[in-house]
């Protein structure tokens, strides 16, 4: 699978609503999905998103922006995410949805260097931009008592009934806590259609196989640079 679609050119089909395989590249995706919006990471994120005023680029004003951003990644790793006893405050339940799905982000699967962050936070940045624009611009969010038509609406319309996509969104309180720094959408030409359906093209980087089944993988090609 990988080898096919390695070139740009090959793309792979999927029908909607697959249940994902829990693997641990997935669950610890997840993980970092909630980490952006857990209020105990708002200031690092906040020195992410502003490195010529951290505090280390004062201090030591030798060090490039790019090498700021590591040690901010770095610590990023380290303090919150490697850490297992500490764990993400929003951990929402997707199995009333997705039946026999359950994910378990309290602790990390793995342990991440801040190379494989960086290219998760630019993933789930670059997905979660582009399906919440295109929820926020239908205008027919149904912001309900309980959400249940409002999530309804983003699950079988938005997210094409794709469950880690359904479980960042729960995860951001429904759509409505976007990370401060994650608030700047995409292009136009980088965007999807509103609403999707059962011939939609996913497409993605082979470097991103690896531990995000393909029925879960955004719609549309990105670029994962590192900051």
């Amino acid at each position: 699978m990988a080898t096919y679609t390695a070139t740009k050119s090959n793309t792979v089909r999927f029908k909607p609503g697959i249940m994902p395989e829990v693997n641990n590249g997935l669950v610890d995706t997840l993980r970092l999905a909630s980490i952006m919006v857990d209020p105990r990471c708002v200031e690092l994120f906040g020195r992410m998103a502003n490195p010529r005023q951290d505090r280390l680029a004062l201090d030591f004003p030798e060090l490039r922006i790019q090498a700021v951003k590591q040690k901010l990644l770095e610590l990023l790793s380290t303090d919150f995410f490697n850490n297992t006893a500490y764990s993400p405050m929003s951990q929402p339940n997707v199995s009333q949805w997705c039946e026999g799905v359950f994910f378990d982000v309290s602790v990390p699967r793995e342990q991440r260097n801040w190379m494989w962050l960086a290219q998760k936070l630019q993933f789930i940045k670059s997905g979660m931009s582009t399906l919440l624009s295109n929820f926020n611009k239908s205008g027919d969010l149904a912001n309900d008592m309980d959400d249940s038509e409002r999530d309804r609406l983003f699950f079988e319309n938005f997210c094409n009934r794709q469950a880690m996509w359904f479980w960042i969104y729960l995860a951001w309180d429904h759509g409505r806590n976007l990370p401060a720094w994650n608030t700047s959408l995409l292009p136009d030409e980088q965007r999807l259609e509103l609403g999707v359906d059962s011939n939609s093209v996913v497409s993605a980087s082979a470097s991103q196989q690896d531990d995000v089944p393909n029925s879960l993988l955004i719609f549309c090609s990105f670029s994962f640079l590192l900051p």
